[in-house]
């Protein structure tokens, strides 16, 4: 008998992974969480594939998790409740070396604005440094076909992606370090010049450019931006200069200033239509920002009040952002961070969106194409300020 197939990764975890169990204790990472992120990887880079070969999005989907269900496996509901699906056509292993217990201690000051509230208020949080070794053994029945399309999710995720909470912003981002199938070595970057020659490989491959519409999920099509835009050694460095272009960029700010910068004040009519909710007037529309992604938090120093805005349905509360913020590290160490925006539905047509102020005024606003501007992150990609800014796609 034959010695199985092996696909073998390293990965180095970049910025803080924020992973853990339930007492949100960095405690190590699962193979479930890993071949999560691969599912979504995989997804994104075969739905162009997929979508033009088939008449409609729906059509396409139905065959989209029939692949997927083949290669990684699928899960759903029995009539008592269980859980039955396929395993799909490789055992994963995953084993985290050189590890390394983060805890904030004085975090780069702009940085925090990318962690959220949540974080922002106290990161009693430990994180997670260190190298992540990925195994998949290939069962027999895998086809070239699978394989190649399994490492090419692998890549991905080590080249937009990371695991844990706040991947999207930049923390917990997964760089590919070394990539093999049954020892021998595969190519990945070793410099921002290969990288860019790898994405532009990826989206001839997969098609990217003949997918003109919208995907109902986050895939890659013909509208995804990706960029270059700050490069340096110093990763977390790098993660703090985003969050500082985002936040001058978004902020309001008090008293004028933003952390102590003048604001830039972007979206006033952002802020007069959030204010006039605290009093009592009906919105007409949806501030532009949320773009950016849902909930939203609006608090008026001055009002002594603030805005909750979130979808209404209580199986749909938040909208991801369609912003992707990955910090990537070299083998040599020197690092880029990359953004990549992906242009979706970014809801279902007639979603309502909740205004619910603190002081019980609540509207909704119905979501409709015209609602969603996603020029407000173009002209952000676009800024000077971004000191490496080179757009790949």
């Amino acid at each position: 008998m034959s010695k199985p197939k092996i696909i073998e990764a390293t990965y180095r975890i970049v910025t803080p992974m924020f992973i853990g169990d339930v007492e949100k204790k960095a405690s190590g990472i699962t193979p479930a969480s890993v071949k999560g992120a691969l599912r979504f990887w995989w997804r994104a880079l075969n739905w162009g594939r997929i979508r033009d070969n088939k008449g409609s999005d729906a059509e396409a989907l139905r065959a989209l998790h029939k692949e997927e269900g083949e290669l990684l496996g699928s899960v759903g509901n029995s009539e008592k409740g269980g859980i039955v699906g396929g395993q799909g056509r490789f055992f994963l292993r995953v084993t985290l070396k050189n590890e390394q217990k983060w805890q904030e201690r004085g975090l780069i000051n702009w940085a925090k604005y990318l962690l959220g509230q949540g974080f922002r208020d106290g990161l009693l949080r430990n994180a997670l440094l260190g190298d992540l070794y990925l195994t998949c053994v290939l069962k027999p029945k895998i086809s070239q076909e699978q394989s190649k399309q399994l490492m090419d999710a692998i890549l991905a995720l080590g080249m937009f992606g990371g695991l844990g909470a706040r991947a999207r912003k930049g923390f917990g981002a997964l760089a590919i370090q070394s990539l093999k199938i049954s020892d021998e070595e595969k190519k990945i970057p070793q410099n921002k010049n290969d990288y860019i020659g790898f994405v532009k490989k990826l989206a001839e491959k997969y098609s990217w450019k003949l997918i003109k519409e919208k995907p109902p999920f986050t895939a890659f099509c013909a509208e995804t931006r990706i960029d270059v835009s700050v490069s340096g050694t110093n990763p977390m460095g790098l993660l703090d200069e985003i969050g500082k272009e985002q936040q001058l960029y978004r902020s309001w700010g008090r008293n004028g200033k933003v952390n102590g910068i003048e604001a830039e004040r972007n979206f006033e009519e952002d802020h007069d239509l959030v204010l006039g909710v605290i009093n009592g007037k009906e919105p007409k529309t949806l501030p532009k920002r949320i773009v950016f992604g849902l909930p939203h938090n609006y608090y008026f120093s001055s009002a002594n009040s603030g805005v909750d805005i979130a979808p209404k349905e209580e199986s749909r509360t938040r909208r991801a952002s369609p912003l992707f913020i990955h910090v990537h590290q070299f083998t040599d160490n020197s690092s880029v961070l990359i953004q990549s925006l992906f242009p979706a539905t970014f809801l279902p047509e007639g979603t309502k969106v909740q205004f619910k102020s603190r002081s019980q005024n609540s509207f909704d606003v119905t979501v409709n194409d015209e609602t969603i501007d996603w020029d407000v992150i173009y002209k952000y990609l676009d800024r000077d300020r971004f000191s490496a800014k080179e757009t790949i796609l």
